[in-house]
């Protein structure tokens, strides 16, 4: 048997078709403990060797799959940037997008995601946790320099976040409506710093601890950070058959457009970093 499911925050879909692509069955199950519980019952009552297609939605597949995995179900998970012809229907419901995956999945032709371990996802988490961290202090400092910029004002200091330029900053008089928004980033900034700290001592625990990372470091230029985050990004070298694959997969390889006779290179495709943000 051949399953597609359809995975949502509260309800999932799933479709079931035999070898000869006809719906066996068809019913929604809850995205809790207890409905996937049931759903890997009824998958496991079909009996035979079933194979079953996760659509790819945030971290919402996550226990849908692990669930299978454990129980010894066969599952992949569908590459949501090339499902094109679930992503493209005129008519798109989650009946339908069960149904699809199920005969992509019957044919062989659905693309398939790479699935890191449960520890390479730990890893992951860990190190993107870091990066949305610092991209929200960015985001604080930002709106700092928008503020100094509406008053004309420019820091005496040369940098204008360091220990005496926070002090001026705390200094100011610029009203009471942005002196309130003032000292609320700063407040935030203090926090923020904190936290990158924290999280950067867990990640140099950890990364030092790795062979691999150790091993990337004696790179001129590649701290333990730089290093740590390749490692559990790429998860497995040996999954890109040329440096060309990873070098796509990275997203660092430049867009092509064709046709005919006629060819445009265009920008890097930052892919896997559309990914990673999402």
């Amino acid at each position: 048997m051949y399953v597609g499911v359809d995975v949502h925050k509260k309800v999932c879909r799933a479709a079931v078709v035999d070898d000869e692509g006809e719906l066996v069955d068809e019913f929604p199950f809850g995205n809790s403990s207890r409905g996937i519980e049931d759903f890997v019952m009824k998958i496991e009552a079909f009996g035979g060797k079933s194979l079953v297609a996760v659509e790819s939605t945030a971290n919402l597949w996550v226990c849908v799959y692990d669930a299978l995995d454990e129980r010894g179900i066969k599952v992949v998970l569908s590459n949501p940037y090339k499902t094109r012809l679930i992503a493209e229907s005129r008519v798109k419901t989650d009946k339908i997008d069960a149904r699809i995956l199920a005969q992509l999945l019957r044919v062989e032709m659905l693309p398939a995601c790479f699935v890191p371990t449960r520890l390479q996802r730990d890893r992951r988490q860990f190190i993107r946790h870091r990066i949305h961290l610092v991209k929200m202090r960015t985001e604080v400092m930002n709106r700092i320099h928008a503020l100094l910029d509406k008053h004309g004002l420019r820091s005496p200091f040369k940098t204008v976040f360091s220990k005496k330029g926070v002090e001026w900053l705390r200094g100011l008089k610029l009203g009471f409506t942005d002196d309130a928004v003032l000292r609320s980033d700063l407040a935030l900034l203090t926090l923020l710093d904190e936290q990158i700290e924290f999280m950067e001592a867990k990640i140099a625990a950890v990364a030092l601890n790795d062979e691999r990372v150790r091993l990337l470091m004696t790179m001129p230029g590649l701290g333990y950070f730089g290093a740590f985050l390749l490692v559990a990004e790429i998860c497995d070298i040996n999954r890109f058959s040329s440096d060309k694959k990873l070098v796509s997969w990275a997203g660092l390889a430049p867009g092509i457009h064709q046709s005919g006779e006629v060819m445009v290179g265009g920008r890097i495709t930052k892919r896997y970093v559309i990914e990673m943000i999402c």
